[in-house]
């Protein structure tokens, strides 16, 4: 009977703490900044107009409310899908948000018109990170294309 009550209390220590730990480990971490463009290229490969393989690549400073420069965003993407006559287009995008205390890698496959002077909204998979943003994952969000918003929504 001893032995029960040891081993029944050893089970809710360790409920307990493993709830602990989903409660305390659902915090999500927000990470909000504004890009501001430096520099950006479009490749056209292939034949002339959008085909598949062309590239475009940017690389902006991260600004926080105060127009402080906290870091360094580097992304690019490759057209993977072009269907004859459709403006639906369909691009693999990854990039890298560089902080002073870590990067944060992220990525996606974007569907729509490839385009960046559009309007839009467009969100991301948080695939990782370094330093601080170790075993980081969550998602993102880039908000409007001349002075772009940033949201980073980290899980840990």
């Amino acid at each position: 009977m001893r032995k029960m009550t040891v081993w029944a209390a050893a089970v809710v220590v360790v409920l307990l703490g493993l709830g602990l730990y989903f409660v305390t480990s659902n915090r999500a971490r927000v990470v909000r900044v504004q890009e501001r463009n430096v520099e950006s290229i479009y490749n056209d490969f292939g034949d002339p107009g959008e085909t598949m393989g062309d590239q475009y690549a940017i690389n902006a400073d991260l600004v926080d409310d105060n127009e402080n420069r906290v870091g360094e965003y580097g992304a690019f993407c490759v057209l993977t899908s072009v269907p004859p006559g459709s403006p639906e287009l369909e691009a693999q995008c990854h990039g890298s948000l560089m902080f002073e205390e870590g990067r944060i890698v992220f990525s996606t496959l974007e569907v729509g018109p490839f385009d960046p002077t559009l309007e839009r909204t467009v969100e991301m998979a948080v695939m990782g990170g370094t330093g601080a943003y170790r075993f980081a994952s969550g998602y993102m969000t880039i908000i409007g294309t001349t002075e772009p918003e940033v949201t980073v929504y980290l899980n840990n």
